[in-house]
């Protein structure tokens, strides 16, 4: 009963925190809002890989794209259908990614935090 508890409430929490950070971030403009944003994003990918919740993850993929898009253009404005087009195909690839090798790059996370050692079974 626990387990489905919390999935749930990661599940409601997750678009709520990560949304708010993120836009809250991006909304600064410029390289130091893309970035912040970018930084903001690898934190929350971290924490997901130590509470084991890829609902922090989905939360964010619309800023991963952004993020994406920013760096393929360098910082300009702008971009057609082939550089949307790319940003997706990059997109997928982080995110099947993060999908195939969760479990690896979780038990890396957590070996190099103090005091834990492997991560705790499911």
């Amino acid at each position: 009963m626990r387990r489905a508890t919390g999935f749930w409430l990661h599940l409601l929490a997750a678009p709520a925190l990560v949304n708010t950070v993120a836009m809250t971030l991006f909304n600064i403009g410029g390289t130091m809002g893309v970035m912040a944003t970018a930084a903001a994003l690898l934190v929350v990918t971290m924490i997901a890989l130590v509470i084991d919740r890829r609902s922090f993850l989905t939360a964010g993929i619309v800023y991963f794209a952004l993020v994406i898009g920013w760096l393929m253009q360098g910082g300009e404005p702008g971009g057609g259908p082939a550089h949307k087009a790319v940003v997706l195909l990059l997109l997928g690839i982080l995110i099947t990614s993060l999908g195939t090798w969760w479990t690896s790059l979780r038990t890396q996370v957590m070996t190099a935090l103090p005091g834990r050692g492997r991560p705790t079974p499911r």
